[in-house]
């Protein structure tokens, strides 16, 4: 085209290279007791102002934008928009569109953006294979074919909770943390300068972090005496939580009247031991490797 003929303009909303998307948004109250802050809350006095939508075009990089809405007898639907008209590559006689999230917005601030503090969604349209999606009957994402000159409604179902039921009864909610409890064992051994072992008593103590806050701690003592001393592996138990990477400080303490050994307490070893760490010494579904501590052993 020639300048000429293009500052004449085109009316490009008819063109017939062009096509427009236009949503009308269903809305969907329903009541749930789950959940109840994945999806906004209903407000019976917000008006419904804007629709955010992100979509893709054949594939290509994802494209947000901000549409105005109408009403009309009950009806809401977007307005004629320019971010919402599609070119037809030339030669083609239609593309795919993919409308990947779908959110309404009420303009709190009458300010004609949804950037406020008081813009949150009013309704939503859920995502295939979330615990909403079957509350409507095409979730998203939703598949366009959207034709050269065309302009379809496309209808959108959001959702938005009444959470009244909530209110009136007073339940509370809670968020949980599941913890696993870790075992890891440790067993200790003296030796005398001569070079003679001894099974010892000893204390193990888990902190938060080394100099912190003291979770647990254990003593284990020798049974017997001479060539009968005897003593079972300590276990201890280790706060694990699931999904977070977590790790301990651990002190191993030789206690006063341990066989061979003629000193008091005594810290033999100390050192940082990672959720990691601990389910190395895993063997197998049912059975593990303690840590042997020794101490004055070659």
């Amino acid at each position: 085209c020639s300048n000429d003929s293009s500052e004449t303009g085109v009316d490009e909303s008819t063109d017939e290279n062009f096509a427009v998307l236009t949503f009308g948004s269903v809305l969907n109250d329903f009541q749930s007791r789950d959940h109840y802050t994945t999806v906004p809350e209903c407000d019976s006095d917000a008006t419904a102002d804007f629709a955010y939508i992100q979509f893709t075009v054949d594939g290509g990089a994802l494209q947000s934008v901000l549409v105005p809405l109408i009403t009309d007898e009950g009806n809401i639907f977007t307005a004629y928009s320019d971010d919402l008209k599609i070119m037809i590559p030339m030669g083609e006689s239609s593309v795919d569109v993919v409308v990947e999230t779908f959110s309404v917005h009420h303009d709190a601030d009458d300010n004609g953006s949804i950037e406020g503090a008081e813009d949150d969604p009013i309704w939503v349209a859920p995502l295939e294979g979330s615990e909403f999606a079957d509350f409507v009957s095409d979730p998203l994402p939703m598949d366009i074919t959207l034709r050269a000159g065309a302009k379809p409604y496309s209808d959108v179902e959001v959702l938005c909770f009444d959470d009244r039921m909530v209110i009136e009864y007073g339940y509370q909610f809670f968020d949980l943390f599941p913890i696993r409890i870790l075992e890891g064992c440790f067993f200790v051994n003296y030796c005398t300068e001569a070079g003679r072992h001894y099974v010892g008593s000893y204390m193990v103590s888990i902190y938060s972090e080394e100099g912190g806050e003291l979770i647990w701690s254990e003593t284990n003592t020798v049974n017997g005496d001479g060539e009968d001393a005897q003593a079972d592996p300590l276990c201890a138990t280790f706060p694990d939580r699931v999904g977070e990477d977590d790790s301990w400080y651990i002190e191993v303490t030789l206690l006063e009247g341990s066989p061979g050994y003629d000193g008091e307490d005594m810290v033999i070893w100390g050192a940082e031991v990672t959720d990691t760490m601990v389910m190395d010494q895993f063997v197998g579904e049912d059975s593990l490797e303690y840590w042997h501590i020794t101490y004055g052993c070659e």
